[in-house]
């Protein structure tokens, strides 16, 4: 997806998509909150043009959220998933 251009607004909004997956070797802009009932991942580095929150529903493994690559940008990221990977590290916050 990283080709095709920028996630400029809602993604997933008024009918969530199944999940995403992005191709590598690029990058993906995402201005806009993403929403799945299944995973989320992120080959291409990510930049984030605003705020955005990411929100993936799915039970067990199709709920996680990935970044292969880099997440830049000066705006926050709100992460709503059952396992956030970040380069190949998991990240978990608080008791998780």
């Amino acid at each position: 997806m990283g080709r095709f251009g920028p996630f400029g607004g809602v993604v997933g909004g008024t009918t969530n998509l199944t999940s995403i997956t992005t191709d590598a070797g690029g990058t993906v802009s995402i201005g806009g909150n993403v929403t799945t009932t299944g995973a989320q991942t992120y080959n291409d580095a990510v930049v984030l043009m605003r705020d955005t929150v990411l929100t993936s529903s799915g039970a067990g493994a199709a709920g996680n959220i990935s970044f292969v690559s880099s997440v830049m940008g000066d705006s926050a990221l709100t992460a709503n998933a059952r396992a956030l990977t970040v380069n190949g590290t998991n990240v978990s916050f608080g008791s998780a």
